[in-house]
C-alpha cells in the first residue's frame, strides 16, 4: 500500500494532486477503520442475537471477509499502478483507485451490518 507523508498544501513535499489523493485515501481509510469498530462493537453487544449466528462466527467471518478484501484492494490497485507506470499519474491513479474501493467497502459493511456512519 502506498503512503506518503503530504504536508498542508503550503508546505507539501509532493504534488498537490499527490497530496490530495493521499488525504482522499486517508480519510476513507479512517471511515472504514471507524465503520470496522462499530461492527465489531455490535458484535461484542450481541447486536446480532436475532441472526442466530454465534457473535464468534460473525467476527470471524468478519476478519478473514475483510482480510481477503483487503488483498483484492491492493492488488487491483497495484495492477491499475502497473497499467499506468508509464504515466507520470500513475501514483494518483492508485492512490484514487484504493479510495473509490475503500469507500465502497465501507458503504458495504455499513449495510451489511447496518451501522450508522
Amino acid at each position: 500500500m502506498l503512503a506518503m507523508s503530504c504536508h498542508a498544501e503550503t508546505d507539501c513535499e509532493f504534488p498537490e494532486e499527490m497530496c490530495t489523493a493521499q488525504a482522499a485515501f486517508d480519510l476513507a481509510d479512517t471511515e472504514m477503520a471507524e465503520t470496522l469498530d462499530a461492527v465489531q462493537t455490535k458484535i461484542a453487544n450481541n447486536g446480532f442475537e436475532d441472526f442466530m449466528v454465534e457473535p464468534a462466527d460473525i467476527a470471524e467471518s468478519l476478519e478473514l471477509g475483510q482480510s481477503a478484501w483487503t488483498n483484492y484492494r491492493d492488488e487491483h490497485c497495484t495492477a491499475v499502478f502497473r497499467l499506468m507506470s508509464g504515466g507520470t499519474s500513475r501514483h494518483v491513479d492508485e492512490l484514487d483507485c484504493m479510495t473509490e474501493l475503500t469507500e465502497a467497502r465501507t458503504v458495504q459493511l455499513r449495510e451489511l451490518y447496518d451501522v450508522a456512519p
